[in-house]
């Protein structure tokens, strides 16, 4: 999500756009709010990050936004999706898989609970050379270690074996 598709002048620009163009944050909510107070308050916070991506976008003219990114459904369903999940995965095309990542969608699983973990999936990973593959298994290989027991531990879970 929250896909840069420019070309920006350096690296230093592109990373301060990337910067201000986070997911949106649901807002603090409690079960005792009744379900139109929280749809007030997610279309406020809503508001507030729109306000802010517009002018990101008048001051840019690189900056292509599209429509599901100016939806609040969209980010409804990943708000919800991400804090009734405790593995977040994301599938990336293989091409470019480090332009198609969102960082951000990790930041934010994190910052709802340090113990959810993120996954990412490389799509068409046969288009990627064979340093690049080994580049990536090199860096991920822990991490896909510790996934597959995160899935064996749920998966006792679930069974109770």
């Amino acid at each position: 999500m929250n896909q840069l598709r420019a070309n920006t002048k350096s690296v230093t620009d592109k990373s301060s756009l990337i910067a201000e163009l986070r997911i949106p944050r649901r807002p603090k909510w409690t079960k005792e709010m009744s379900g139109e107070q929280l749809k007030q308050l997610e279309s406020l916070s809503f508001l507030s990050w729109r306000k802010n991506l517009a002018k990101v976008e008048e001051s840019n003219p690189d900056v292509m936004l599209t429509p599901f990114e100016k939806n609040i459904e969209v980010w409804k369903q990943l708000w919800r999706v991400v804090e009734k999940s405790d593995l977040v995965i994301q599938i990336v095309d293989g091409r470019d898989p480090m332009f198609f990542r969102c960082v951000d969608v990790e930041i934010y699983t994190k910052e709802l609970n340090p113990n959810k973990g993120n996954f990412l999936v490389i799509n068409k990973s046969d288009l990627l050379s064979e340093e690049i593959r080994y580049l990536f298994i090199y860096k991920y290989i822990i991490v896909f270690i510790f996934i597959i027991q995160l899935i064996q531990k749920s998966m006792e879970r679930v069974f109770q074996f």
